[in-house]
């Protein structure tokens, strides 16, 4: 299953311009780690669903006096899938412990290093005014709580981004991907599929609940229980040639400002070993 995502990712990576446009943005794709071109800069790389809270975090580092690093935004896929073909990304922040587990065993990341950060949930969102101009089902009431509703639907990509696979899943177990597979409309990451219901491009999506919980013209209609899916942990590592700022970076990672940041984002605690 992971294979058949990889080589999903390696496909799709070449094919969007939006991800090249978005390494030219934060100048991560080319050339030697930050360590080595200046002193104590480092590179993060990190699912777009993380956005607000690595934002947050590196404005923090930036103004406690260190380097300032940079940033790359995108699917855990597609990131991961720049790891593994050389990107210079020091520390990798994803969406799904898999890619970290994946890019650990192939050595592209430091086993020591890994660090869970939180947890996420799945939510049915609408367009906050999609209830008054009669998107949805029953003349405008809406579906009951459980249900999805009708119509064009946006979600991540279920061939490489995690919040696909995630609904995927969901909707196997409920027994319903086979009919509302075909009505969705796949986004490129997290956030493209957040933009998507915000614009009033679909008439609902399912999105993590962090995304959906921090966006003004989003209402959640319901959660999809967690025991649809599995468990929705973002994870942390670094690569084994990182430097003194970034690991002391990732060190700032398992302190309380993170874990408030990640609070006040919308994400779950993490969980310890052996915690359900």
């Amino acid at each position: 299953m992971l294979g058949s995502t990889l080589r999903s990712a390696r496909t799709l990576v070449c094919a969007l311009p939006a991800v090249a446009t978005l390494l030219a943005v934060y100048g991560c794709a080319e050339g030697a780690r930050g360590e080595a071109g200046e002193e104590g800069a480092f590179t993060v790389a990190a699912a777009s669903s993380l956005a607000g809270v690595a934002q947050e975090l590196l404005a923090r580092w930036e103004v406690a006096g260190e380097p300032a690093p940079r940033l790359t935004l995108g699917s855990s896929a597609t990131l991961a899938r720049q790891l593994e073909e050389g990107a210079p990304f020091d520390v990798f922040l994803s969406a799904d412990e898999r890619w970290v587990e994946h890019l650990t065993d192939g050595g592209q990341l430091e086993a020591a290093s890994q660090v869970e950060l939180g947890r996420g949930r799945l939510v049915v969102a609408v367009r906050s005014g999609a209830m008054a101009d009669g998107r949805l089902r029953s003349a405008g009431r809406g579906p009951a709580v459980g249900e999805l509703p009708a119509g064009r639907w946006a979600c991540g990509d279920p061939a490489y981004v995690p919040l696909g696979e995630y609904a995927r899943e969901a909707l196997v177990a409920r027994e319903e991907w086979s009919a509302r597979g075909p009505e969705m409309l796949p986004a490129g990451s997290a956030r493209a599929a957040l933009r998507l219901v915000e614009m009033g491009e679909v008439d609902w999506g399912i999105l993590y609940r962090s995304d959906a919980v921090g966006a003004a013209d989003v209402r959640v209609l319901f959660e999809l229980g967690e025991s649809l899916h599995r468990p929705i942990r973002y994870r942390a590592a670094m690569a084994p040639d990182a430097g003194a700022s970034a690991r002391r970076f990732m060190e700032s990672l398992e302190g309380p400002a993170a874990a408030a940041s990640l609070a006040s984002h919308g994400f779950e605690p993490a969980v310890a070993e052996g915690g359900q």
